[in-house]
């Protein structure tokens, strides 16, 4: 049993290696961890002056946690914080050379947040360690020479000593006590919100005025042996992908909830542009230069000349949940994708993003919902000079300065109390304290001192008692899992006053194992969220774009009026110029579509035997829409040509032509005269061959019929 205690403890510490990277890295993953205060407080007791041999011999696993000499101990708190800062530092230098100096930087590369989320690590060890500096100090400063002191009234530097110990617990109190108020002032002023998640998947932190927008939350999916706790919003991953123009929470909390409290419930929308949101002209800021330079690269998505943009106004707006009455009809007649997805999002500037099973959003018409990869936003950007790209998104991708920058650590998604973490750093240092001043209170057989035995056994069995009632996780095991460690740092602090007075040899036994047991559920659910989190990584880096979408987007490939599924398939965005098709950028985007999509290719030059067009089997179709019809937001001008369903397209190597069965969404031609004024006079045989291919397909699958017509050569 023993050597099982030792194995568990070292494997432990590895585990808390991987999840303090994980910790002080938010983009990784918004999953609370396991709480090591038993640990910690096991570790330390163990290793201070006059520890009681049984302590003693349950830290060994962990004596290289806990130094016995205090400067040591803060020496390597130093280098640890050091070190998250470093690697902080890294991260911000890394993200400017990818994204160009000196334009956005993500709200999580803020410098503090990193720093704030690793303070927890070492709050306790820096406390412990400064509460003896100041012991010391004291002790050899006024001269007090006893059996207690020992060597302590020769320190060399007791000033020294008091200094340092009392700059370090001065700022730790003052870092808990400056966050706490500062989180209590948002929710005073409403300037975070608890919203609603769309389905009812619980709810997150977000700021009233968001200007951030992440990657669609990942998340783990239902586990076989937990169940429920690994579908929830702590487990989701979502990286920052853009800086976009501010969108303002408009809603109300929801009835029988007050303005002001962290309890209250926000529904998920609307939300507006923000009353002091301004648009820049592309050319009169750096953004503007960014995109025109990187727009030299590659085909434009519009211009003036655009048949959808002809006559539209410009607005201000940089994304909107509401919309004029053809709007609201538009929205009527959506699949369930775009129910999940109300708010609209306008691109500022985009951050490089080299995983392309990344969703950054999507765009929907009642036939067609499509996928923005995270790694097209930049090509896209870059293509639109006009600043009119707009495509949906959900709460859950919208982040800020308060709920993502310098406090994200008090807003992680799988917690429900904003105030869990500077309570957490405030119950380390007192505990800190407590276990620093013990080798002097061992002795105290006064009132106080008894007192303060009995509020250090006390106190945390309260604090475990109120995390059962207010539960500051959004799942049970987690919730079970602090409660447990602050009852094993009860029982800790209890045991090491019982043991220091010699107890009786048969209490010692059960007050031992009872400890073992109750640390060991913590170390169970780390080890257990450790597994999980490395293999759901691992899965989803296998995945092929399809599935990532399924597991991504919620109600994906779903139609709206059954269950049956949709069909995969590839847009490919044709970009228009001066009214015309222009050469498609070499950009595909994943689709899912409720028309029969059907491939038919023609390859030039022809066979001797004569134009040949040849159903293509077995390959997902690619459907050219005009960038226009895609990106820009319905209205009264654009809701037929949205919500109206193509009869097919032709392709060429120089760009595309989208064929509607009504005339007057042509250019007020038949579709057949679309296709020869794209096609041009001087192919027949080619025009014939496409027009006969589209026929026969729709009398083969009827008006659902989706054939596109790919010319090659």
């Amino acid at each position: 049993m023993w050597c099982s205690w030792q194995w568990s403890l070292q494997s432990w510490a590895l585990l808390r290696c991987l999840g303090f990277c994980q910790a002080t890295c938010p983009q990784l993953c918004h999953r609370p961890l396991p709480h090591w205060g038993c640990f910690s407080s096991c570790c330390f007791f163990g290793s201070v002056e006059k520890a009681p041999v049984q302590l003693d011999v349950l830290q060994e696993p962990l004596a290289f946690l806990a130094p016995s000499d205090p400067m040591k101990c803060l020496l390597c708190v130093a280098v640890g914080c050091v070190a998250v800062t470093l690697a902080h530092g890294w991260s911000v230098l890394q993200h400017l050379a990818k994204n160009s100096k000196g334009v956005y930087m993500p709200h999580s590369l803020k410098f503090g947040s990193w720093e704030l989320r690793a303070l927890p690590f070492v709050a306790l060890p820096a406390a412990a360690a400064s509460t003896t500096l100041v012991r010391r100090g004291l002790i050899s400063y006024f001269c007090v020479v006893g059996e207690l002191a020992g060597d302590e009234a020769d320190l060399p530097n007791p000033l020294l000593d008091l200094a340092i110990g009392m700059v370090v617990l001065i700022g730790l109190l003052g870092t808990a006590i400056g966050v706490w108020i500062q989180v209590h002032g948002m929710f005073v002023d409403d300037l975070v919100l608890s919203v609603q998640l769309p389905g009812g998947e619980g709810t997150i932190f977000v700021d009233r005025i968001s200007d951030e927008l992440r990657a669609m939350p990942v998340g783990a999916g239902a586990s076989a042996v937990f169940g429920g706790w690994t579908t929830t919003p702590g487990w989701c991953i979502g990286p920052a992908l853009s800086s976009i123009f501010e969108l303002e929470y408009q809603g109300l909390p929801e009835r029988g909830h007050d303005h002001g409290s962290w309890e209250a419930v926000w529904p998920e929308g609307p939300w507006e542009p923000s009353r002091g949101a301004k648009r820049q002209s592309s050319t009169d800021s750096l953004e503007g230069a960014m995109r025109l330079s990187m727009s030299n690269s590659g085909s434009r998505l519009s211009s003036s000349g655009s048949r959808l943009q002809e006559g539209m106004n410009r607005t201000s707006s940089v994304g909107s949940t509401a919309g004029d009455e053809a709007g609201g009809k538009f929205r009527d007649g959506l699949g369930p994708v775009a129910g999940n997805h109300k708010i609209t999002a306008q691109i500022r500037f985009p951050y490089k993003c080299s995983n392309q099973l990344v969703i950054a959003g999507v765009s929907c018409m009642p036939w067609i919902d499509v996928a923005f990869p995270g790694t097209s936003l930049r090509l896209l950007w870059a293509s639109d000079p006009e600043g009119e790209f707009k495509f949906s998104v959900h709460v859950g991708q919208l982040s800020g300065p308060l709920t993502s920058g310098r406090l994200g650590a008090c807003f992680e998604w799988g917690d429900r109390c904003p105030y869990r973490w500077p309570l957490d750093i405030l119950a380390k240092v007192l505990l800190g304290l407590y276990i620093g001043a013990w080798p002097y209170l061992a002795d105290d057989n006064s009132m106080w001192g008894f007192a303060l035995h009995v509020l250090a056994v006390i106190c945390p069995l309260v604090f475990a008692i109120l995390v059962l009632k207010y539960r500051p996780h959004s799942t049970l095991l987690d919730n079970l899992s602090l409660a447990a460690a602050c009852a094993a740092v009860s029982l800790t602090t209890a045991s090491a006053q019982y043991y220091y007075k010699g107890g009786h040899p048969a209490a010692t036994i059960g007050l031992t194992v009872t400890l073992m047991v109750l640390t060991a559920v913590p170390l169970f659910v780390l080890a257990a969220a450790s597994a999980l989190v490395a293999s759901f990584a691992l899965r989803f880096s296998r995945q092929d774009m399809q599935k990532a979408l399924v597991t991504t987007i919620p109600k994906w490939g779903r139609d709206k009026d059954s269950n049956r599924e949709r069909k995969a398939t590839n847009v490919k965005v044709l970009p228009i110029k001066d009214g015309k098709v222009a050469m498609a950028l070499p950009l595909e985007l994943p689709a899912s579509t409720s028309s029969i999509p059907m491939h038919v290719e023609i390859k030039l030059p022809a066979a001797p035997a004569g134009v040949k067009a040849t159903l293509v089997q077995g390959e997902k179709t690619i459907m050219p829409i005009p960038a226009d019809l895609l990106l820009l937001p319905p209205d009264h001008r654009t809701y037929e040509m949205k919500t109206q369903r193509p009869v097919g397209a032709v392709m060429t190597q120089q760009g595309g032509v989208l064929l509607y069965p009504a005339p007057e969404h042509n250019g007020g031609q038949h579709w057949r005269e679309a296709v020869r004024a794209f096609l041009g006079p001087k192919s027949p045989e080619v025009l014939k061959e496409a027009i006969a291919a589209i026929q026969e397909q729709g009398k083969r699958f009827g008006d659902l019929t989706f054939t596109t017509v790919d010319i090659k050569g």
